[in-house]
């Protein structure tokens, strides 16, 4: 069989149609490598269908948010079988695994295992995904969503428009392109030498048509139009991701679009004399994915905001416009900062004993950078005692040294330290038990003090 999934790949043999895809996961490890694998604790298959040609839709999803139980599978799974499988697209909160057998006879269609009712839905089958396919809007605009001067873009940022062809020419399929989708007049913007904008179709929106359609130029009407004849054949098999790309009455239409699930937004903080404007987002349906760290080119600062579509607040909204970012932009979220860092450090990371007998791996000088301008990332791979977190920060701020407070309240951080017997073990015997000293509270209360 092989297992797909935007980016994994593995070739081997499926040894009955009614095993479990968890097992047919262990055995194609077990049968390419000889060793054995353990699906990691923490990932939860929710569901399969089997279907016409031996199809087999499988989901799983993870918790707690970001799912590293997913980073470890796709890691050990790779690590074993590599190089005849390669895991390197996660995507987001949940990932589609699809089963494809090599031998129909033992794949046959059993439409006894297909999910009924609402469980059917969550399926995304071919048509599905097909008739359901959104687009992702990509723009560079001022705070006051100045978007263009007189049919041009007012600045010259050659770090966004590298940014631009990397977003909208990144496919994970080799044999698929990108298309995008633009009005007549932003067409007609770009440099003759430099259209159709190469490996992508270009899809020219227009009423009046235009002078002329070379080869990977089509011509729809309206953006709705568009989108239909990208769900037609051949379009539907070859186009992978759909982006528009201007001008203003396009993005104002694609914006109002619930097809529209992702904006790839350049933030130029500077004032710009403009005459073209965009609809600003709107917070209530778009939530921000990721915020790069301001830079300045040319005399103009800017950073690169991606907003993922989040109606209702809901999870499958979010899980449907994460799954479709491209490679580059899903990983710049927060949590892969993160996640990259303390890969590095199991992997790199100088081994040392403690006190407590666990022992800890640690490496000196890394660095995390966040936009704290868009929102505060909240950094972990399990499940946070809130309470836990805000008593302990309060208790900090209090600048108490007494464990008793926290303990009192359910609180047991800091029960160990303040132990009889690890107070006497350090030599500090006349100390009453709870009593920690000047501890971080305590310093940061009194730092400067004299």
């Amino acid at each position: 069989m092989k297992l797909l999934s935007q980016g994994w790949r593995c070739s081997s043999r499926l040894f009955s149609r009614h095993q479990s895809l968890e097992g047919a996961i262990c055995n194609a490890v077990c049968n390419t490598t000889g060793r054995s694998f353990v699906i990691p604790r923490g990932v939860a298959f929710c569901g399969t269908r089997l279907g016409a040609r031996g199809h087999r839709d499988v989901s799983f999803s993870v918790n707690p948010f970001f799912g590293f139980p997913i980073f470890r599978l796709a890691r050990e799974v790779s690590n074993l079988v590599s190089p005849s499988l390669r895991a390197t697209r996660l995507v987001g909160f949940s990932t589609w695994l699809e089963a494809l057998s090599s031998e129909d006879s033992e794949m046959a269609p059993d439409v006894s295992t297909a999910p009924e009712g609402n469980e059917r839905e969550r399926m995304p089958s071919d048509a599905q995904s097909e008739s359901s396919r959104g687009f992702q809007i990509v723009v560079a605009a001022t705070q006051k969503m100045g978007i263009g001067k007189q049919g041009q873009l007012p600045w010259k940022l050659p770090t966004d428009m590298k940014f631009f062809k990397t977003v909208t020419s990144s496919t994970s399929a080799s044999s698929k392109k990108n298309a995008v989708i633009m009005g007549r007049v932003t067409w007609e913007s770009i440099p003759e030498k430099f259209r159709p904008l190469p490996g992508r179709l270009n899809v020219i929106l227009t009423r009046s048509g235009i002078k002329s359609t070379p080869e990977g130029v089509v011509v729809s009407e309206s953006l709705e139009a568009a989108m239909a004849l990208l769900e037609s054949p051949p379009y539907s098999s070859e186009v992978e991701t759909v982006f528009v790309i201007g001008g203003g009455q396009v993005y104002k239409e694609a914006l109002a679009s619930p097809l529209c699930k992702v904006i790839h937004l350049t933030e130029v903080e500077t004032d710009v004399d403009c005459d073209t404007y965009m609809p600003a987002v709107d917070s209530d349906i778009f939530r921000i994915w990721a915020a790069s760290i301001p830079v300045m080119e040319n005399g103009l600062r800017f950073s690169f905001v991606t907003y993922v579509r989040s109606e209702n607040g809901t999870k499958s909204s979010v899980d449907a416009a994460v799954s479709v970012l491209p490679k580059s932009v899903l990983e710049a979220h927060d949590e892969y900062h993160y996640l990259r860092l303390i890969d590095d450090i199991i992997k790199t990371g100088a081994v040392k004993g403690d006190r407590t007998g666990t022992g800890t791996i640690s490496k000196f000088g890394c660095q995390m950078r966040f936009n704290l301008r868009k929102s505060f990332p909240l950094l972990t791979t399990k499940r946070v005692f809130w309470r836990g977190v805000v008593e302990e920060l309060l208790w900090f701020i209090n600048g108490s040294t007494n464990a008793k407070v926290l303990h009192d309240k359910g609180i047991n951080i800091w029960d160990g330290n303040g132990s009889r017997e690890y107070l006497d073990k350090i030599g500090l015997k006349e100390r009453e038990v709870g009593d920690l000293g000047p501890v971080y509270g305590f310093q940061w209360r009194h730092f400067g003090a004299k």
